[in-house]
C-alpha cells in the first residue's frame, strides 16, 4: 500500500447513530453506542446498498461518542450521537460523490449492526423473547413502550445515501441465528448522517 498524501484525501465528519428512539421505537443504549465505537473503525462506505466492491466509496478511521448535556432525547437522557470521520480518494470515480456531499445531495447514511437484546423500556425483559408481551409504540399507564439494543456483536458496511430520514431512522429486524450463531437479531438503521463540513486530517 503506498503512503498517502493529505492532498490525494477528501475527508468528511458524519454521525452515525445516538440514543433517541427513532420511528420503530427502537433505540440505542449509551452501552452500544460505545461498543459500536470500536466495531466500525476500518469499515468501508459503500453506494446505494450496493454490494460490488467497484461500489466502495469511503473507509471510517475514526469515531467517538459525543454527549450533548444541553440536549435530551424524548426519554430525558442526555443526548449522545455516535460520530466518525471517513476518507474517500480524491480521483474521477470519487468527484460526483465528494460533490453530492459538498452540495447537500448525500447527507445521510445507513448502518447495520447485530445486537443479542432487545430489552423491554416496561418491564426490563427482552423483547426477543416471549417473556414480554408489551408492544413497542404503546403505552402503559402513560409510559410508552420502546425497545432499547443493547450487546452489539457485529456491524455491516455503512452506506452513503441520498433518502431524506431525518428522525424517521428505519429499523428492520429479522432472524440471522444461523449466520451469527448466538445473535439472533440484525438490525437495519438508515439515519440522517451529517456531512457539515470536509475535514484537515
Amino acid at each position: 500500500r503506498k503512503k498517502l498524501e493529505k492532498d490525494e484525501l477528501y475527508t468528511f465528519s458524519l454521525i452515525l447513530c445516538d440514543n433517541e428512539i427513532d420511528r420503530d421505537f427502537e433505540c440505542f443504549s449509551k452501552e452500544s453506542l460505545a461498543k459500536l465505537k470500536e466495531l466500525f473503525i476500518g469499515k468501508t462506505g459503500i453506494s446505494d446498498h450496493s454490494m460490488r466492491s467497484k461500489d466502495q466509496a469511503a473507509r471510517i478511521f475514526y469515531c467517538y461518542t459525543e454527549t450533548d448535556e444541553t440536549k435530551k432525547t424524548s426519554t430525558g437522557e442526555s443526548y449522545t450521537a455516535l460520530k466518525a470521520r471517513a476518507y474517500a480518494l480524491k480521483n474521477e470515480s470519487s468527484k460526483s460523490l465528494i460533490d453530492e456531499i459538498d452540495g447537500g445531495i448525500k447527507k445521510e447514511v445507513s448502518i447495520g449492526c447485530a445486537v443479542n437484546e432487545i430489552v423491554c423500556s416496561i418491564c426490563g425483559k427482552d423483547m426477543k423473547t416471549h417473556s414480554c408481551q408489551h408492544i413497542k409504540g404503546r403505552k402503559y399507564k402513560g409510559k410508552l413502550c420502546y425497545g432499547i439494543l443493547y450487546n452489539n456483536e457485529c456491524i455491516g458496511v455503512d452506506d452513503v445515501v441520498g433518502v431524506n430520514c431525518v428522525n424517521l431512522r428505519r429499523f428492520s429486524t429479522c432472524d440471522v441465528s444461523n449466520a451469527f450463531n448466538s445473535v439472533s437479531v440484525i438490525v437495519l438503521k438508515n439515519y440522517k448522517g451529517l456531512f457539515a463540513r470536509t475535514d484537515s486530517l
